[in-house]
Parts: C-alpha cells; structure tokens; sequence
C-alpha cells in the first residue's frame, strides 16, 4: 500500500472536504507530501483524528513505543503535516484539513524552494479549476475593513476584525506563504510580505516551529492598519463562532484564495469570499483621483467620465440591491478549464472604456488634479498638498515652471479657457513655503528597506524625485552631484527670476528631513566608481544625470570666446560668476531653453538681444507665457532662420550670417530642415549664444558596468528603468533626451517603485501596467449647453521695464480670492465607477477616500455556517444547484 496516499485520501475523509476525490499518486498534493512524511512517518500519521491525541494515546492504537513515536511525530509537526498543541504540560497532536490556506503549514523556511513553490502552483490550479466556482460563502470569507462599516447598524460580530483579535490573547505575525510562493517564481507583487496573522493556538505552534515570530495585540493592530494602507483584504476562517485561527491580508496578485476569483472573474457572483457589502460611488463627491482604483485588488473600480454626453451613452453598472439579487449577484455560471483563465487577472486598468479627466491622463505623473482643486476650494491646503506630493514631490517648484500639458487638454477650454491648473498648485504649495512649516510625509516601517542603502547619481528632478520616494519607504538613500549645487537644471538652467532658490531649496529640504544624505561636488565615475560604491553596501543606483550640456552648431568658428553654449552661460550666471554682456547680442535656438537665455541676456547686460530659431513664430515649442514675457522685456524674435556662418575679425566674433529655413519637419514630422540657401542676411553679434538643444556627457559614469548606450547616447532600460546592470536604473532625460521637470519627477518616482521591488526580490512590473494606461474622456461627445462662461482668474502683472532688471523671482501668484474663484471653474470631468458583479465588499477603498465619496452598502445577509458539517452540505447543495444552472445553460444554447 501507498500510505502516502492513503494519509492525503483519510484526510479528506476526516475532514469530508467538499471537493475530496481519490487522490492520484502523481498528483501535485501526493508529490508535496512525499517530501514532507515517509511512508513510515504515514503509517503513523494514519493513527490519528482531527481530535488531540498524547503520545500515549497513539501508541496504543498503533502498538508503537512512545520513544519510537516522538520523533515521527514531531518530524511531522516541523514540517506541517500534523498539528500539536503544548498547553499546561499536555502535547497533543491532532491531524488538519489540507487546503491552499493550510498549506501554509507545509511550506515554510526548510521545504521553500522552488520545486516544492512549482508543486503549490499546480496543485492551486488543480484546486481552484475545479472547485472554486463551487463553493458557496463560507469558511474562508471577506471582513471588511472596521472604519467602513462602523455606520452600520446591521453589522454582526462575524463582519468585525477585532472580534477575532479579541478572542484570544496569544498572537504571532508570519510571512504570506503565498507572496513568498509567486516571489519564488519570479512574480512577486510588491505587495507586504510578513501579514499572516496567527491566533491563539496557531501563534504559538508558528512561534515554536520557527514559521513566525510572537506580537503583542498592539503590534498586530499595527501591522492590520499597514496591511490596509497597503490594500490588502482580510480573510478569516471561521465556522461563525467569532473565533478563527488566523487572519490573512490577501492581493489579488498573488493570494491563492483570491487569485481564484480574479483569475476567473468570478467577482461576487461566486466563490467563498464575499461579504455582505458593496461600494457605490458618490457622483457630487468624487474627484476622479484614483486612490481607491489603486487600492481595489478586485479591479471592480475604475476611473470613467463624470460629464453629460451629447450622444446616447451606455448605462452605468446598475447599484446593488438586495431585492434583485438574480440581475446582480447571479453565480458565474459557466464550465470552467484553465484556458478560460483570465490571463491578464493581475493588471489593473486605471481608466475605463468612457476614458477620465484630461488634467490627470495627460499629465506624465498623472497627478490627481481634479483632487487638489476640490480640496483647495475647500480651505483643505494641507490636504491638497498632500495629494500632490502623492506623485510629484516639488509642487511649488512644478507650479512656476511646468509648461503645464494637463492644461493645455483642460476640458473647460470647449466653453471659455482651461482651468489655471499650475497658478493653483503654486498657492497651494506656498501657503506651506510661507507657514515655513513643511509636510514631511511619514517613513514607512519596512523590516526589508530597513538599513538598505541606495544610491542616487545626480541632484535633478529625476534623482531628487527617486530620493524622495525611495525615503518615504525607509531605505538609506544617498544622493551624489558633481556641481556643488543640488537641483541639476533647475538651479543650473532655470533662471532665479522664473525660479527663486528658496522655493528649491524649501523643497529639497524636506528630502534632508526624510533622511537623504547628499554629497556634492563628488563626480561619480572620475574619482569614485560604482564597484567603490558597492563595497561601501550600496545594494541599488538610479543613475539621473539629466542631459546637462548643449549641442553644437558645427560651424567653423565655434569655438571663439564670444561663442557660448547656452547651458553653459546659464550655470554660470546661476552660480554668481559675475558673468556680465555688452554689446548686441544673438541667441540661436526657440525652446524654452533659448527663452531663458534670451531673457538672462537682457539682465547681464546685453545692447539688444535677438532669439533666431528655425520654427516658425508658430512652431517655436517655447512655452506661449515665456515667448510673451521675453517680447515684452525687449527680446526680439526672427522666426524661420538658421545660421550659416560665425563672422569674426581678428579672432573676434563680429556677427552672424542666416538662410532662411523652409520647413523644419518632414512629411513623418521628423526633425529634417530645409533651407532657402539663396534668401540670406547678415546681423551684427558680439556674443552669440547658442540653445539649440542639449547632450548628455556620461564621463567615466559607465565604465566596468554592462549598460549600454542607444544611438542617440541615452542609456538603454527596460520598461522597469533597469538597465543591463541588475542594480543599476536610470531615469530622467538620460533615458529619454530633453523633457520637461515633470517627466522627470515622474521618471524619478516609477524608478523608485522599481528599485523597491528589485530589493525586495519582487517582479519589477508585475500589476503596474495601469499606470501607463490613462485615457482621456471625448470632449467632442460632451454637452456643453448648460455651462455659464466663467472668466479665467490671472495673478497680477509686474511691470516688464521693472521685471527685466532683475534675478529675483517677481512672478505673482493667486490672491486666495482668486484661488476659490479659479477652483470654481473646474468642470469635475472624472469619477470613480464600481462594477458591482466584481466588488467584494471589502470597503479597503473606502478607508483611503479622502472625500467620502465612496462608501459600502449592504446587499444582503448572508452568515458563516455555524459547523463544517452544515458547511459541507452548503457546498454539496450549492454544487447541485450550480451543475443544474450550467445543464439549463447547455440546453437554452441547443434550442
């Protein structure tokens, strides 16, 4: 005889597991046991019963001597075959029902490797093709979070966590067998790890048998709080006698239990988990800002359109009631084979079929500013604040010189003119800078990030952003800049006049606050390289050393004194060398970049300033704003020329000759000039300033390393901003050529979740793919007829004359008034919509709204059984009955 599988079938014999069939003996269960019991220690393990047993009892009925049973059985303990319970100097052992959640049992430190993960899997798969969507609410079911259901006076004790941290008073904390499982296999989610809460009985075998470490009931509410800020679900067993032995905090990415609901899209149509709940959206509430659509690891939330539509539109999910329960809460019903998994069950989707608000789609850190206008308008400054700093950690900074691209897509321009989305940010931001109190946004407890060192090459918004980030999780970071001024282009290319110092520095002080460390004036790769850094226990890099000099002309007499690269004459001025113009004076370019220099030249000095660039007047990619301010401080613009030739005299320049430019693009919109070569003129320059776009120098940065370069000299990533060096990623405008700050924030961010997870040993993308996936709603589908027109507020003016004699920064902001009267003009394009087949009742995305506008209500009533054997017979009528639906299905189709 087998006695391997003849102790997994009298398990289920045992326990008269609903799903129990004769077990093969090259199922994955059997090959998972055979590594944990001979066919000896089975033999023995056979003598037992879901009852305590001593070792006294057992060896009667086996006829075994208790000293040749002790060890077997304690063999059997540590690897989790059986149970025991030691309590006032009685052990006893007693066998447990083999199930995904017991298998926790089984895996653990000595038997995770990944053959025995691979064995998990399949079994899982076995497991939940064919049983899942066979079982009713029962056992293993859904507490939702406290705070969402305190309102309710329907409540029982077994929809109410602390009723079972109450129960007992003896708690353990474990790692999720089923993150440590899918980490194994390259998967894992970035989800917490050490969440697996064990009570009484259970804490005390996990602390023994090494699997987890003893809390107190403090600690335990602690860790439930972060398992909720994380997202996570919590699951009970319990047969309704407000007891169980252990807590999970599920995902979606990786929980067993739950993993087969969202694999299968069974949602609360089927499988054991539901609650009594769904949520609902509160239309005049909700801003559209996401949260609970990061949070929900259902995916029934997503963001859609909050607008009426000029065209006929399809209904939103219908609300749900307990009085229809056949329309909404109907069983999946359909015969299930692995192939109809679904195989994308991991990926949330951010934005609906409808799309959402163009301000947060369009924005490359898709910030929630339909979010921080509501809460502005309210007085919430804080708040706000908060909400940004979410995804962009220099608001202040953003709000003076983002050439703002959410916008330019604003749907109120289809009435008047857009929102003035940065203007509010800006205030919003400086009544912080005023107060002189900062918002240090809490460090995260990370047992893993704890005393982990990462290190950060390069003090621009990408690398500031990556620090910040990467901070809040708790890691040691540590940020090295060759200049001795931190803040890369916005120091060293952004003019103090657009971009005060205080305002950067006041924001990268709260980055010193965090803990980053900075070392300035260290040029990493000439004097100190990476494998130095490595030996100093630096375990990660984001390499973002922006693209920090300017391109040439290729002109013969470029390198003349009065022929100056434009960055280059920048990062002088801004670090007081005193540089100073006379004379007429010619810029080469028409960004932003050459706006800046053009501008700069009229303070240091310049006769005349003329800006010659190859666009057109309406080509030129420099902000609007810019181009108008610049005229007005007496910058001349010529559109549609390039140069020729440097004139020079004695190895002086002397001016410049121009051909007119045709066009600037080709037919593919690539950057191909042409030129009128006849159509020339000449102008007098004793300095010619040259902006035309910027290089990237890597210097020594890459020696020794296996990054590779692309043909344009940005470095190679994957979608995760890893490069071919493991430890090494890299963000910002070294990856992707000159972009705006914002890009780069949004860069430094996405590469700090990345390096967080590649410490962790966790998959770099897993689940992430929504955050790339923003879609803005059809403003050409939108009725507009009921909207007044709302002037658009502007702050005051200074007066150029006055403006163009200056470094300081003497932009105006809003007034408040001006605020609350700008705020009012947002048209609230986004909301949240739940799909109430999918939702859970979880109510985690309750808990992280910050404007109440998402909340559970109660569909039905439906309890725990009170035993296994009322359980059993659930299972058995629910399987009838679901077999029943399925044949009528079948025969509805025949007909």
């Amino acid at each position: 005889m087998d006695y391997v599988v003849r102790f997994a079938d009298f398990i289920d014999e045992a326990f008269q597991t609903p799903w129990a069939t004769p077990n093969r003996p090259d199922a994955p269960l059997i090959k998972i046991l055979r590594r944990l019991m001979t066919q000896e220690d089975a033999q023995v393990a056979l003598e037992l019963t879901p009852v305590p047993m001593t070792v006294e009892q057992i060896a009667a009925k086996s006829g075994k001597k208790p000293e040749d049973l002790v060890p077997i059985l304690d063999k059997l303990v540590s690897n989790g075959v059986i149970f025991d319970v030691i309590k006032d100097d009685l052990h006893t052992y007693n066998l447990v029902p083999i199930a995904p959640g017991i298998l926790e049992f089984q895996m653990n430190v000595r038997t995770m490797d990944r053959e025995m993960v691979d064995l998990l899997e399949e079994y899982y798969c076995e497991l939940a093709e064919n049983e899942y969507p066979n079982l009713p609410v029962g056992t293993m079911r859904i507490i939702p979070v406290a705070e969402a259901i305190q309102a309710d006076d329907k409540r029982c004790s077994y929809e109410e966590i602390m009723t079972f941290i109450n129960a007992v008073d003896d708690y353990a904390i474990a790692p999720c067998l089923c993150r440590s499982m899918k980490r194994a296999q390259g998967e894992g989610c970035g989800h917490m790890l050490e969440t697996c809460m064990l009570l009484g009985p259970y804490a005390d075998y996990y602390v023994r048998t090494g699997r987890g470490r003893r809390v107190s009931k403090e600690e335990l509410i602690e860790i439930l709080k972060k398992t909720e800020a994380d997202g996570l679900v919590h699951h009970v067993f319990s047969f309704g006698k407000s007891f169980s032995e252990y807590i999970c905090n599920c995902c979606g990415c990786c929980c067993l239990t739950t993993r087969g609901v969202t694999q299968q899209n069974l949602g609360n149509g089927g499988g054991t988990t539901r609650t009594n709940y769904c949520a609902v959206v509160d239309k005049d509430k909700c801003v559209a800002c996401g949260t609970c659509v990061e949070k929900c690891i259902w995916r029934a939330v997503k963001l859609g359109d909050a607008l009426c539509k000029a065209s006929e539109t399809v209904p939103l999910p219908p609300s749900p009631s307990a009085e229809d329960p056949a329309s909404v809460w109907a069983a999946y019903d359909t015969e299930w084979s692995r192939e109809k998994w679904d195989p994308d069950y991991r990926i949330r989707e951010m934005v609906g079929e409808s799309g959402t608000s163009p301000c947060k789609s369009t924005c490359p850190s898709h910030i929630s500013v339909q979010g921080y206008i509501k809460l502005a308008s309210q007085g919430k400054y804080t708040d706000a604040l908060m909400l940004i700093k979410k995804d962009n950690p220099f608001p202040a900074v953003c709000g003076r010189i983002c050439p703002h691209p959410c916008e330019s897509q604003c749907t109120r321009a289809n009435i008047d003119e857009p929102v003035a989305i940065d203007p509010i940010k800006r205030f919003i931001a400086d009544q912080e800078l005023n107060a002189g109190v900062r918002y240090i946004p809490p460090i995260k407890e990370n047992p893993v990030s704890g005393g982990q060192k990462v290190a950060v090459i390069g003090a621009g918004p990408s690398g500031l952003s990556c620090a910040y980030y990467l901070a809040v999780e708790g890691y040691q970071v540590t940020v090295f800049e060759k200049e001795k001024m931190l803040g890369g282009m916005l120091t060293m290319g952004i003019p103090s006049f657009r971009l005060g110092r205080d305002t950067i520095n006041a924001e990268i002080d709260v980055l010193r606050q965090l803990g980053v460390k900075f070392r300035t004036g260290v040029d990493v790769g000439k004097f100190l390289t990476i494998e130095q850094l490595r030996n100093e226990g630096y375990k990660a890099f984001f390499f973002a050393i922006g693209a920090q000099n300017s391109r040439k002309l290729g002109l013969e007499g470029e390198d003349l004194p009065g022929v100056i690269a434009g960055i280059e004459f920048m990062r002088d001025i801004n670090l007081g060398k005193g540089v100073t113009l006379s004379g007429p004076v010619a810029v080469i370019g028409g960004g932003n970049v050459a706006i800046d220099v053009a501008r700069t030249a009229v303070r240091a000095g310049a006769a005349s300033v003329d800006l010659y660039s190859l666009e057109s007047r309406e080509e030129m990619p420099a902000w609007e704003d810019e181009l108008a301010e610049a005229i007005e401080e007496g910058v001349r613009l010529n559109p549609s020329w390039g140069p020729k030739a440097i004139l020079r005299n004695n190895g002086n320049v002397t001016g410049l000759e121009l051909k007119k430019c045709t066009s600037v693009f080709d037919e593919n919109r690539r950057f191909r000039p042409t030129f009128d070569e006849n159509t020339t003129k000449t102008v007098e320059a004793a300095t010619i300033l040259v902006a035309i776009g910027q290089a990237i120098d890597w210097g020594g940065l890459l020696a020794n390393t296996t990054c590779q370069l692309t043909p344009t000299d940005t470095i190679k990533v994957a979608e995760s901003l890893q490069t071919d060096e493991p430890d090494i990623f890299a963000g910002g405008d070294a990856v992707t050529g000159p972009k705006i700050a914002i890009d780069a924030i949004a860069a430094g961010k996405h590469a700090a979740l990345s390096i967080h997870r590649y410490l962790r040993g966790d998959n770099l993308m897993l689940g992430r793919e929504g955050e790339f996936r923003f879609k803005a709603i059809n403003k050409d589908d939108l009725d507009f007829s009921g909207y007044d027109r709302i002037p658009r507020q502007r702050a005051a003016q200074v007066n150029p004359a006055e403006r163009a004699k200056s470094f300081a920064e003497m932009s105006v902001g809003f007034t408040e008034e001006q605020m609350r009267k700008e705020t009012e003009r947002c048209l609230g394009c986004g909301m949240a919509v739940v799909d109430p087949k999918k939702c859970m009742g979880c109510g985690v995305c309750t808990v992280h709204c910050k404007f109440g506008a998402i909340s559970l209500v109660r569909v039905r009533d439906d309890a725990a059984p009170e035993t296994a054997l009322q359980y059993i017979q659930d299972s058995m009528d629910y399987r009838l009955a679901r077999a029943a639906r399925i044949e009528a299905k079948k025969d509805q189709v025949a007909e």
